[in-house]
């Protein structure tokens, strides 16, 4: 169905172009400086952590990203992302479910406008547990 390859420099376009879109997808309007600041922090960001990324690959397509990292006394699920033409397959799900096969505790933030991705996040086992205007920070613990 897919694989997960390690992300390269090359990528790195890519990589920025969709973590803005994540952003800006559930953002809502923003004045032009918060965008400025926003396309500076997904530029810095991506490049302190392309390392961590990995690219989801289907058909040999690159249609996606993944980026996971530790957290607290798990992992943080940083970063999802599939392309349009690749969403409500299954693809997103089965990449969280090997995540949660992978970690004890994963750790996510959501866009409170994102319901699809609450209501996925809820069935899979993830807890709402701090709030913040615009966004859920949620928690799934494997109860091996």
């Amino acid at each position: 169905m897919y694989i997960l390859k390690k992300a390269q420099k090359k990528d790195f376009s890519l990589l920025e172009k969709w973590k803005l879109h994540t952003i800006l997808e559930y953002a809502g309007d923003l004045p032009a400086e918060e965008l400025s600041k926003i396309r500076k922090y997904v530029h810095k960001s991506v490049e302190e952590d392309i390392q961590l990324y990995n690219l989801v690959v289907v058909n040999e397509n690159n249609v996606g990203c993944v980026l996971v990292r530790p957290y607290k006394e798990g992992y943080l699920l940083d970063e999802i992302y599939l392309e349009s033409a690749y969403r409500n397959q299954g693809i997103g799900t089965s990449i969280i479910l090997d995540i949660l096969k992978q970690y004890a505790v994963v750790y996510l933030w959501v866009y409170k406008k994102n319901q699809k991705a609450i209501c996925l996040y809820k069935r899979l086992g993830f807890n709402v547990l701090e709030e913040t205007e615009t966004r859920y920070l949620m928690k799934f613990e494997n109860m091996f």
